[in-house]
């Protein structure tokens, strides 16, 4: 059994379904197998107990009391679509108890205590842009790129000491809705926004719009981080990359198609031109997706997947910052269940060594970039969608 199933098994029996004796006996199993799986169960029950009565304390839940009355109580009528009431009242307190004796005693594991459980805000990038601002309002047509304006000036998301800057001969661009020009029949865009879901089906949370890189010369859109904002232990001056610190990324993005031939637009870690570059890279004559170190402008150590830039992905990379060169691992399109190992990363690749204080985006072929996040661990790039409650 994995660790996905353990959990699912564990939130239906904290609902009050009846879990079949094959499933009990596997989950039973699986808690027995380690201590690192018996305190996740913990953890799950407790977040489980604690969300339960925070809603409940806002209100937006009837406590057992309130459920037991409402059970009781005729139906709504008129206009109201409400959902047929449950055929008993919530049985969380017990089941919770229920649950926690059970882990405590399989194995005799030690179980860490409540006290000891993680407190404060759940992992959260410390810089974030979801490019959540209004489309650009004109045409455009052959030769009627805009050459100033795009994202110049503008500031939301989270994380960043400055507004986005442009520069280059033409500007990037906010695409609010791609389904009104799909570049190919085959083109996911024509549905909607860029998004990823992964093979267990979690998606990874998105909103907003998306930038577009600029259709013939080149855009270059960059924008300074708050260094402030990052962990401390990032942090080597005014810049990002302490030796012996990681840093977390993820973006996603998708070309106008997968032609190589000098054609880029990629996404850029580092400053004076030396850092980390990932994308659609003008030295990758496949046109596939890939990284680059880069040294005084130049792209060295280039690397490249099977992953073709007109297709849409999920990148997800860590920079391991040491004494020297840095090193860089890239994943595309992993599982957003638990950290990828290192093993099952798309590319890796050393580095110079740089620090980090803004993030820019060049291209001169149109291409997407949405849901930029810097953080400290790979929860913290890549959160997921919370799904609809099933009816």
């Amino acid at each position: 059994m994995d660790s996905r199933r353990a959990m699912e098994l564990i939130d239906a029996h904290l609902d009050g379904e009846t879990l079949s004796d094959v499933d009990a006996a596997a989950l039973t199993e699986w808690i027995k197998q380690n201590e690192k799986q018996a305190d996740d169960a913990f953890r799950r029950i407790f977040l489980h107990s604690y969300l339960r009565q925070r809603i409940q304390t806002l209100g937006l839940l009837p406590s057992m009391e309130g459920e037991k009355a409402r059970l009781n109580r005729p139906q709504l009528g008129g206009d109201l679509d409400l959902p047929a009431p449950s055929s008993r009242p919530y049985r969380f307190i017990p089941t919770i108890l229920v649950l926690i004796v059970l882990a405590a005693i399989l194995g005799g594991l030690m179980l860490p205590s409540v006290s000891s459980l993680p407190r404060g805000p759940r992992s959260a990038p410390f810089a974030y842009e979801g490019f959540d601002y209004a489309p650009y309002d004109a045409p455009i047509g052959e030769n009627e790129w805009p050459t100033e304006g795009g994202l110049n000036g503008l500031n939301g998301g989270l994380g960043f000491s400055d507004a986005w800057i442009e520069a280059g001969n033409l500007v990037s661009l906010i695409e609010a809705n791609p389904s009104d020009h799909p570049w190919t029949h085959h083109d996911m865009r024509q549905f909607g926004m860029l998004g990823y879901s992964d093979r267990f089906g979690g998606i990874l949370a998105s909103s907003g719009n998306q930038l577009r890189t600029s259709a013939g010369p080149q855009s270059i859109t960059s924008r300074r981080l708050d260094v402030a904002a990052a962990p401390e232990r990032l942090q080597d001056g005014d810049a990002l990359g302490a030796d012996g610190s990681s840093l977390w990324l993820s973006f996603l993005t998708q070309s106008f198609d997968s032609s190589g031939d000098g054609r880029y637009a990629y996404l850029q870690l580092g400053q004076n031109d030396t850092g980390l570059r990932i994308g659609k890279l003008r030295t990758a004559p496949s046109g596939n997706w890939s990284a680059a170190a880069v040294t005084d402008g130049a792209e060295v150590n280039l690397r490249s997947s099977d992953k073709p830039s007109g297709e849409g992905v999920l990148i997800v990379a860590r920079i391991d910052f040491r004494p020297g060169a840095e090193q860089a691992t890239i994943w595309i399109n992993p599982d957003l269940n638990e950290p990828p190992s290192d093993a099952q990363s798309t590319l890796r690749l050393p580095t110079p060594d740089f620090r980090l204080d803004q993030i820019s985006i060049a291209g001169r072929y149109s291409t997407d970039f949405d849901e930029i996040r810097l953080g400290a661990n790979f929860r913290d790039v890549t959160p997921i969608t919370e799904r609809p409650l099933s009816p």
